[in-house]
């Protein structure tokens, strides 16, 4: 086909009327781009595609701090991002070229501390750390178009469950006297959160592009709604130890507080992704006798 678009365009060279030369590269562009878009690897009955989903806008918040603790440091609210859009593991099973199964799971153990030193002479020092595991596992299925294309339009239904763990924060602050290096005072903070559990349902419109035999990229636009729980009791301790010049404690202070917590979280909510995926047949070549 590409050999005859070729003849094609160097024909118009031998042809005077303005007219057939039209139609020859209207015809020769029409061949070109089927022979370009054209698919025969796009996936069948009884395939399985496997891949990934990196979801720039997440839907629902698997963590939120403001619920979690009411005294939630600023540390956290900058790690919030990190959690909530990291990116999805996506099984898909073709029951033919038209009809795909979608089971994703995204499971996350977040464990991140923070340092800072002062580099003047107040000599202040202070370590931060917070830690959550999060689930989100979801069910689904796809309407897929254009079967003989090598884009692959679609829209599905997406139901998802989603589970955030007792989150854990701890940190801990030395100040020291400028001229001495003794301790002249040392701050500790704990605060543990409470489960959170979540369901939220989506539409989802996008479109796959197979660059290649069984491999494809592509986009996807979720709309939907959402239900959130956060019920549970948050426990924050705190000590505040003050020392004279000689490093003797002059003043120490304890708190334990708890807080009861029941929020509901629901609303409209929409994602935009960008996802790959590799396809492989599950049937069993026949072996020839």
């Amino acid at each position: 086909m590409l050999k005859f678009f070729l003849n094609e365009i160097f024909s118009l060279v031998l042809i005077k009327n303005n007219t057939m030369k039209r139609i020859l590269v209207i015809s020769g562009i029409i061949i070109l781009f089927c022979n370009l878009s054209f698919s025969q690897n796009k996936p069948s009955k009884n395939f399985l595609g496997i891949g990934i989903d990196y979801k720039i806008q997440k839907q629902v918040q698997v963590v939120d701090f403001g619920t979690i603790w009411p005294t939630a440091d600023p540390f956290l609210y900058v790690n919030r991002n990190t959690i909530n859009t990291f990116p999805s593991l996506k099984f898909d099973y073709y029951f033919n070229e038209m009809f795909s199964l979608n089971l994703s799971y995204r499971p996350i153990y977040f464990n991140k501390s923070q340092k800072n030193q002062s580099e003047n002479s107040s000599k202040y020092y202070s370590e931060t750390s917070f830690s959550i595991f999060t689930q989100d596992i979801g069910l689904g299925f796809e309407t897929h178009f254009f079967k003989k294309f090598k884009i692959d339009p679609y829209v599905g239904l997406d139901l998802n469950y989603v589970y955030s763990s007792k989150g854990k924060e701890k940190s801990n602050s030395k100040r020291y006297f400028e001229e001495t290096n003794i301790l002249n005072a040392e701050n500790k903070i704990t605060n543990k959160g409470v489960e959170s559990n979540a369901v939220y349902s989506v539409v989802k419109f996008g479109f796959n592009y197979f660059i290649i035999k069984n491999f494809s990229v592509g986009i996807n636009l979720n709309l939907g709604y959402k239900y959130g729980v956060r019920k549970g009791t948050s426990y924050s301790t705190s000590s505040y130890s003050n020392y004279d010049i000689d490093g003797n404690i002059i003043h120490y202070n304890n708190n334990n507080n708890e807080s009861k917590i029941n929020n509901i979280n629901q609303g409209f909510i929409y994602s935009f992704s960008i996802k790959s995926s590799v396809y492989f047949s599950l049937l069993k070549r026949k072996t020839e006798k």
